[in-house]
């Protein structure tokens, strides 16, 4: 698997010189999982992500990116859903501010692919 994630991580690691050993004492962390999100074989936990954010300096969203990116498309989606089923209750101001929130939640995560103006 080509994942960046996996890339970032041992990329990092190797470029210091650190072994997985070393990393797993660092982090409390089993070799054998550190190898695996190394790999691409496991995505690789809180934990890790944060540790090796720690001891490396990496930007978190870079190594969280595609989680990010999943959870993004799946909370629109759900959104979406629940704006249908708010169309069929009664209509009241709190389901009116319901529906406000969920659209500015929506027109948050809608990535806009064109330049204003175009």
């Amino acid at each position: 698997m080509n994942d960046p994630v996996q890339n970032y991580l041992s990329t990092y690691r190797n470029d210091n010189f650190l072994k997985l050993i070393d990393i797993a004492f660092l982090l409390e962390n089993d070799t054998g999982n550190l190898s695996k999100y190394e790999s691409g074989q496991l995505r690789p936990n809180l934990k890790t992500v944060l540790g090796y954010n720690i001891l490396f300096d990496i930007p978190i969203d870079i190594l969280i990116k595609e989680d990010c990116e999943n959870l993004s498309q799946k909370i629109q989606d759900k959104c979406f859903q629940l704006l249908e089923r708010i169309q069929h209750e009664p209509k009241t101001i709190k389901n009116r501010k319901r529906k406000e929130t969920l659209n500015k939640i929506i027109s948050r995560l809608i990535p806009i692919s064109y330049e204003e103006g175009e």
